[in-house]
Formats: C-alpha cells, sequence, structure tokens
C-alpha cells in the first residue's frame, strides 16, 4: 500500500533505520519521534488528523499544537487502542486519540507491534490517554502517559483490575484482599510481591502476560526522573504504578489508585 499522499520525500523514511529501534521511546528526540512518525504514516500503520506534510526541504512537519499531535484512528499496527475504564464496558466510542506527544505515539506503536507480535494482541485498553484528571500539567494532560488496563489476545482477554488487582495477595501464610496500608507499629507497608506468580508454581497466562508488559514499559517508558538509576524491577517504586507497587499512596501516586491499570510515562522533551 503507497504512502498516503505523493512525495518523493517519503523515500528516506520508507527503511527500517527510520523507526530508531536501538533507542528506547523515552530517550527519543523530538526530531528522531518525528522520524518514526513519517515511517509508521508511510507505512500507512497509523493515521494523523491533520495529516503531516514535508517542505520543500523534506522536513516533516506534525502540525504539533503545545507539543501535542492527533491521531485520527484508533487504530495502529492493525491492533485497536480503546478507551475503557473497567472489565464490565462499555469501551468508548471515540474514533481519534488526541493531545498525544510525538514520543507517547511510538511509545504506543511500539507496544501494539510487541503485544501483536508476542501475543497476537488485536485490541489494547486504556483508561486514559492524552487526557487525565489531574492538573493542566500532569504526564496525562500534558500528552505524555497511558493507563493501560487491558489487551485481548490469541490466548484470552486480559484486564488488570480483573486477572491482578482484584486477585487476593499472600501476607505470612494468609490470603488477604488487598496489601495492608501500614504495619501494626504504624509503619507504611512497603513489602509487596507480585501477587501472581508463586514460587514452585508455573506462572498463568495473566502472570507471564502482565510481567511482559511491565518488563516493556521498564525498557521504554520512564521509571524515574532523568539522570537517576532505573527501576526495572516490577515490584520497585518509579514511575510505572500498578497494583503490587510499593507505596499505599495517598493520592493518585500509590498502588490505591492503580489496583486497574499500569501508569506508564515518557518525560516531557
Amino acid at each position: 500500500m503507497p504512502p498516503p499522499f505523493a512525495s518523493p520525500c517519503w523515500a528516506r523514511y520508507l527503511t527500517n533505520d527510520a523507526l530508531h529501534d536501538d533507542i528506547p521511546a523515552r530517550d527519543l528526540t523530538l526530531q528522531q519521534a518525528t522520524e518514526v512518525i513519517a515511517y509508521l504514516v508511510a507505512n500507512n500503520l497509523i493515521t494523523l488528523s491533520p495529516q503531516m506534510s514535508f517542505d520543500a526541504s523534506c522536513a516533516i512537519d506534525l502540525h504539533v499544537t503545545n507539543g501535542r499531535i492527533a491521531l485520527g484512528s484508533t487504530t495502529i499496527d492493525g491492533v485497536t487502542i480503546t478507551r475503557r475504564e473497567h472489565s464490565a464496558g462499555p469501551n468508548s466510542t471515540a474514533t481519534t486519540i488526541t493531545n498525544v506527544t510525538p514520543r507517547l505515539v511510538v511509545l504506543t506503536y511500539r507496544l501494539a507491534r510487541f503485544l501483536k507480535q508476542s501475543w497476537g494482541a488485536s485490541e489494547i485498553y486504556h483508561k486514559g490517554m492524552g487526557q487525565g484528571r489531574g492538573p493542566v500539567g500532569d504526564p496525562h494532560n500534558s500528552g505524555r502517559a497511558i493507563d493501560f488496563s487491558g489487551a485481548v489476545t490469541r490466548v484470552g482477554t486480559f484486564f488488570v483490575s480483573t486477572d491482578w488487582g482484584n486477585c487476593q495477595v499472600r501476607l505470612n501464610g494468609r490470603r488477604l484482599a488487598a496489601w495492608p496500608q501500614t504495619h501494626p507499629d504504624g509503619r507504611p507497608f512497603r513489602q509487596t510481591t507480585y501477587r501472581l506468580e508463586q514460587p514452585g508454581h508455573a506462572p498463568s497466562n495473566a502472570a507471564r502476560f502482565f510481567r511482559e508488559v511491565y518488563k516493556f514499559f521498564a525498557d521504554q517508558a520512564s521509571d524515574a526522573p532523568n539522570g537517576r538509576p532505573r527501576h526495572a524491577n516490577i515490584t520497585n517504586t518509579g514511575y510505572i504504578r500498578h497494583p503490587d507497587y510499593p507505596d499505599h499512596g495517598t493520592g493518585r501516586d500509590g498502588r490505591a489508585a492503580h489496583q486497574d491499570h499500569i501508569h506508564a510515562e515518557i518525560p516531557a522533551i
């Protein structure tokens, strides 16, 4: 299928070199992220609204507004990206994805490609992407974050809420509905484990799926301020938050607010 409009400028963006796969999404420069997006448009893997254009020197114009762009379709590399608040639905009727930074577009494309190749995913669910309930400059409202809530795969449909956050935890030989907020002496309880895996038992499909999604975000998204050590283990603190995050939190930052999704973000350019 040819690029969406005729231009000799497409030639430099049709090779895999333009994907910059050797650079994590969080580390892409704006120019590199723009080149990835040009590759995706050229190969009809995403649709932009408005459409990108080239100037006389073949420089790309994504028609960025306040650092953000919009997708004219919720399909990325054949995978539908759907807003869905919880497992009972319903799906959002939105047909576009708006207010997203170029790097978040690249992150989402790579997530769709990874889950399609590894798990046969046909649909990815999220609770927020490009918009949120926080202040104007927070990662969601500035177009830098996605709240991943599940996916339809070849081995079944997974939701963070029903297949992770609603599962019991094991603590000192007891099964509990959730991790305690504090120890008996009042200290914050932070000794969480990945509840879906038990020593000596083969992991379930859900356990493998969410661990691989977490690893993807650890590889591609931010999990510490720029220049700080990264936290690649699933129960470490960091920017990637989920049902077994060690800090309970008092607002939107801890595990209490992430029992039904995985929060991932990329830094501002």
